[in-house]
């Protein structure tokens, strides 16, 4: 495509026929809602936003040079509609993914081995973790006043541990079927409830859409190379996308400003460094306050739910085993992992040439079907 004034403005042109493609159906629906019209809702076509962000990456790294190779037609179309990342991610750099074409690609034995395995851990996740806390999360939110402090402690400790499953469940079932199909697709979380900052949480959380925001968004608006307060703007801008396009109710901007304002605050007093074993559990608070404001409706159930806390009101007490064991389960995961591979995530792949591993695999399939929740079982990033 080249970078010449012709194809800068067809760039320029398809970046804003996407960009107004996703804020129609983002927004169209909140905008009938507010004004009462009578209008047609309009229906979300799922895994939109990740085929807008892989389109956009294809565009720029083509006018930017990055992609030097031509591809055909049908490889661009497999970059864009690759089913195991369309719905949800992990969000592919262009460049990457076509480079990777270029290989062959079967399905082999270690492949299937692998790949099926970090499927099973994925689908664990999902069905026994995070759809059991989504029972007690949605039963909570659905009327918060109606409970006690202790009960919406628990909620806010459970929410990010229900969405944390929920959504690197998915990720996980992506990579590991892409695996068996002989592809490799980019980590998405790493670790993050080790982390040691808010700043350093959101370097493990959702770890493609967060390098696509540097790459497409604050890089091009200069990132770090232009003045400290050109750099803050900077922030802002990338946190009230964030926000935004996460959806379109005041709760969700308000969640993108409040991590904005924690990430400048620790750069500017570099807060992590001279307390760090105390700012790790800080930085769990932190996180958790703001996933109140992300999951909440709207304002005035976040802060109901703050008040309630704050106040210790009374109501309702409902103590979830399950919130219980598995929060408890995931720390202890989370450190073992974190020790092991000294802050780093690697899936434990057993070696199925053995009759102990086949073992365990037989059990976890069997504790799988017993364990899981068969209720609702959508995923939670589908409304994004």
């Amino acid at each position: 495509m080249g970078g010449g004034g012709i194809a800068r403005v067809v760039y320029i042109i398809v970046l804003a026929i996407l960009v107004l493609l996703l804020c129609f159906f983002k927004y169209y629906n909140y905008f009938i809602d507010e004004s009462n019209s009578e209008l047609i809702l309009a229906i979300y076509p799922l895994g939109l936003s990740f085929f807008v962000f892989s389109c956009i990456s294809y565009l720029t790294d083509v006018l930017k040079g990055y992609i030097e190779n031509i591809y055909t037609v049908r490889e661009i179309c497999l970059y864009l509609f690759f089913f195991p990342k369309l719905l949800q991610g992990p969000i592919e750099k262009a460049d990457k993914f076509l480079m990777d074409l270029k290989s062959v690609h079967t399905i082999n034995r270690a492949n299937f081995v692998e790949g099926m395995q970090i499927f099973l851990f994925g689908l664990i996740k999902k069905l026994v973790i995070a759809d059991r806390l989504g029972l007690f999360v949605d039963t909570v939110y659905s009327s918060p006043i109606s409970y006690d402090g202790g009960t919406l402690l628990l909620l806010v400790i459970t929410y990010p541990v229900q969405l944390y499953c929920d959504f690197s469940g998915y990720s996980d079932m992506a990579i590991g079927v892409s695996k068996v199909l002989g592809y490799n697709l980019s980590e998405n979380f790493n670790l993050p409830f080790a982390s040691g900052s808010v700043t350093e949480y959101w370097r493990r959380w959702h770890v493609t859409l967060g390098n696509w925001f540097k790459e497409y968004v604050y890089i091009p608006l200069g990132g770090n190379r232009v003045g400290k307060n050109r750099q803050i703007l900077n922030l802002l801008v990338v946190w009230i996308l964030t926000g935004v396009w996460h959806g379109s109710t005041w709760s969700f901007l308000i969640w993108g400003l409040y991590n904005f304002a924690i990430v400048i605050f620790e750069k500017m007093t570099n807060i992590p460094q001279k307390i760090p074993r105390f700012y790790r559990v800080v930085t769990l608070i932190l996180v958790a306050i703001g996933w109140i404001w992300f999951r909440s409706p709207n304002i005035s159930t976040a802060i109901m739910i703050l008040k309630g806390i704050v106040q210790w009101k009374v109501g309702i007490t409902y103590i979830y085993t399950w919130a219980l064991i598995y929060v408890a389960l995931t720390a202890v995961i989370t450190c073992i992992g974190y020790k092991r591979n000294t802050g780093t995530w690697k899936y434990l792949i057993l070696d199925m040439s053995k009759f102990a591993s086949k073992l365990v695999i037989c059990i976890t399939v069997i504790m799988t079907l017993i364990l899981m929740y068969v209720g609702n079982n959508y995923f939670l990033y589908f409304n994004f």
